[in-house]
């Protein structure tokens, strides 16, 4: 009898958590900017694209709020353009990318049955990553080259289309870092992440937003 109501009782759980709880695969397209501070007035940085793949859970808090959690490989990075010398334009390039894994954990408020917009902090952890010469040369990272976390905040609005292919969502989102990942000791210089990504995530029919 114990069994039973046991069963009963998962059963009746997992009908009440059906369309308040979903989850499935995201991807998403980035464009990173790391904000530097103490970098040489003749070398400009410039937006570098990259990708987000992972999964994502999303909770809902009654009718206006809800819970959004994404667990994704980030690559992000910044390409910079030094010039040779004070007499010429020419420039060669130095491109570093960084792997990341991502943890945002974000508020949702749903301004219309579509709308969305979020907040909330997030965590990563540094994979690895490698800087790219203008000559070809590749360097990869080695330990204590930067720091391996980051954390921060982000920013974003989200739209459900559901009504175009059921489980779909799609939204825009900011990334604001806060933690200087060079590891260096002077306060004259600092790397911080700074990223806007494009996502779109598919619900898995388990449940749906």
């Amino acid at each position: 009898m114990r069994y039973l109501l046991l069963t009963v009782a998962i059963i009746s759980f997992s009908f009440t958590l059906q369309g308040q709880v979903s989850f499935g695969p995201t991807v998403a397209l980035n464009i990173s900017k790391q904000q530097t501070k103490g970098v040489p007035d003749e070398v400009k940085l410039k937006a570098q694209a990259g990708f987000q793949a992972g999964i994502f859970g999303n909770f809902k808090l009654g009718k206006k709020f809800g819970l959004h959690t994404e667990l994704v490989y980030s690559a992000e990075g910044t390409t910079s353009a030094l010039l040779w010398n004070d007499f010429s334009e020419d420039t060669y390039t130095v491109s570093q990318k960084f792997n990341y894994l991502r943890l945002p954990i974000l508020v949702q408020y749903r301004i219309t049955g579509e709308l969305n917009i979020e907040a909330g902090p997030g965590l990563a952890y540094l994979l690895g990553g490698k800087t790219k010469w203008d000559d070809g040369d590749v360097e990869k990272f080695e330990s204590g080259d930067y720091l391996p976390f980051d954390a921060g905040l982000s920013l974003g609005v989200g739209y459900d289309l559901s009504k175009f292919a059921p489980g779909l969502t799609a939204g825009l989102r900011y990334y604001h870092g806060f933690i200087n990942i060079a590891n260096e000791d002077s306060d004259e210089y600092s790397l911080k992440n700074r990223n806007f990504s494009l996502h779109v995530r598919y619900a898995l029919p388990f449940g749906k937003k």
